[in-house]
């Protein structure tokens, strides 16, 4: 199974922004922490940044994402939807093959990388002052 190198949780997203960004679910996952030398950061995901799809498949919580990455091989690219800083963006991941991770591939096997001090993610909930 897949690895992607990531910590997260789910957060709310208010109406308004289901709509502008087009999404399925009332949910996304917040990335909270980041192997340092993972596919999640190769890739270009930082942590505050909101997964919001893989693969054309709505995530709203981890056991989404790790529902999708149960279905895909190692070193296979899975396309990522992320909301970084109000933008909506994709990147592309390539899920590595760690035996070390749980048996659903996306735990933790090297300490994950914290918010930066000072950095405080954007909560979806303060969209709703746009």
């Amino acid at each position: 199974r897949g690895y992607f190198g990531i910590s997260g949780g789910s957060r709310p997203v208010v109406r308004k922004l289901q709509v502008e960004f087009g999404l399925k679910l009332p949910t996304v996952v917040q990335v909270v922490g980041l192997d340092p030398s993972g596919p999640a950061r190769r890739a270009g995901i930082l942590p505050g940044d909101l997964l919001c799809a893989a693969d054309g498949q709505p995530i709203g919580s981890m056991d989404d994402l790790y529902r999708i990455l149960s279905t895909k091989p190692p070193n296979q690219p899975i396309r990522v939807r992320v909301i970084r800083e109000h933008r909506l963006m994709e990147v592309t991941v390539v899920a590595e093959e760690d035996r070390a991770t749980s048996s659903l591939g996306v735990g933790a096997r090297r300490p994950m990388l914290p918010v930066p001090e000072g950095l405080r993610p954007v909560l979806v909930d303060e969209w709703s002052q746009w």
